[in-house]
């Protein structure tokens, strides 16, 4: 039986097999090279954020943004004066000036009488928060020009007219960094009240400072613009030099409480014998029905409104105790 052929290939049809094989490795090779050189897809865009999960902050705070207000004492509420007695407020100022009368001051007054630090006076931190640690309200005087000047001064730093509006800003705001925690400001600056700057136009910016950090203003003056939370001292007493004179000074002041329901004084600076003439006159105000209270509790916000003049009952006598009876042997 005769073998089978193989079948034979002519060379034009290895040459066509061959050019196939070539292409189609190509396109393989193509298609790989498209596959792993392809772009990334884009990254979904994030939809933008509402109000109400992006708030928007400002990067500084305003320019006109308030002070806060320094933490007062607490007010004394109506129930403080059941009887409804005449009230007086006084105010001490030039505190920090002389150091010795002034700690006397801190030590040995009652805490009701409020105290006013100059500004000038050195290291006055320590002793303001000795002041608050023994419960008396502390006001910062604010250096302004007094009548009389330039023969009177207040001191380098004192608000005046000869100066201009920017070197009287930067005198305020030196002042109102001497110390911290302050209830208010005042006037009065041991003996002066800086009358001939307070009664002009220049006041004008100071009202605005004291209203924009809603501080209270003890004024012994009447300026020509008044901050919104003011108070006019009733009387005043710049010679404290005689005993007489401060026992009639301090009299007068509780005839007035008397009379139109409270009053409000003001003295200074602190010296042993206005210390002690106060020591005597405050002890004694309780046995003649007359109510002690800081000055703050006599702004319309303070919480101690002016009682009715006449409205207190009259102080009774004290009653000596009846000593007891022996008993009888018989009993």
């Amino acid at each position: 039986m005769a073998a089978a052929r193989r079948p034979s290939w002519s060379r034009p049809a290895i040459a066509l097999l061959a050019f196939w094989c070539v292409v189609l490795a190509l396109a393989c090779a193509l298609a790989a090279w498209a596959v792993l050189h392809r772009p990334a897809p884009p990254r979904p865009v994030a939809a933008p954020a509402t109000a109400a999960t992006a708030p928007v902050v400002p990067r500084t705070a305003p320019a006109t943004a308030p002070t806060p207000r320094p933490a007062l004492l607490p007010p004394p509420s109506t129930a403080a004066n059941p009887h409804h007695w005449p009230q007086v407020a006084l105010v001490l100022s030039g505190i920090g000036l002389a150091r010795a009368p002034s700690e006397e001051a801190i030590g040995s007054l009652p805490a009701a009488i409020t105290l006013a630090f100059s500004p000038d006076a050195p290291d006055l931190q320590p002793l303001a928060d000795e002041a608050a640690a023994r419960g008396h309200e502390r006001l910062l005087s604010l250096p302004m020009e007094p009548e009389g000047a330039p023969r009177n001064t207040e001191g380098a730093h004192e608000l005046s007219l000869g100066r201009s509006p920017a070197a009287n800003a930067a005198d305020l705001a030196w002042a109102l960094g001497r110390f911290t925690g302050y209830d208010g400001l005042t006037d009065a600056e041991s003996g002066q009240y800086g009358e001939h700057f307070a009664t002009t136009a220049g006041f004008a910016p100071v009202v605005a400072e004291l209203d924009r950090r809603h501080l209270a203003y003890i004024s012994a003056t009447t300026p020509l613009v008044a901050p919104a939370r003011t108070l006019h001292a009733d009387l005043r007493l710049d010679e404290a030099d005689d005993p007489a004179g401060i026992d009639a000074w301090l009299a007068h002041l509780e005839a007035m409480a008397e009379t139109h329901g409270c009053a409000l004084g003001m003295v200074g600076p602190p010296t042993p014998l206005l210390l002690d003439r106060l020591r005597q006159w405050s002890s004694a105000l309780p046995a003649r029905g007359v109510l002690l209270l800081p000055a703050s509790a006599m702004l319309p916000d303070g919480g101690a409104p002016c009682p009715a003049p006449g409205a207190a009952p009259p102080v009774a006598e004290p009653v000596a105790p009846t000593p007891p009876t022996e008993a009888s042997p018989h009993d």
